[in-house]
């Protein structure tokens, strides 16, 4: 082999953060998704909309 595991490793470190940063953002993404979801299915009020809908 040309290059052993280590240096393999460490050639590839710059690629390895990169995508931890990746995935930091995706994961942020999908726990604001949740969180937003969350809040309107909480903010909904039923009541109202039956309301509106009579009304129209």
């Amino acid at each position: 082999l040309t290059y052993s595991f280590v240096e393999a490793l460490v050639a590839s470190h710059p690629g390895f953060i990169v995508r931890l940063v990746g995935g930091g953002f995706f994961l942020t993404g999908m726990l604001l998704m949740a969180y937003n979801t969350w809040r309107t299915v909480r903010a909904a009020k039923p009541a109202e909309y039956e309301a509106a809908a009579q009304i129209a």
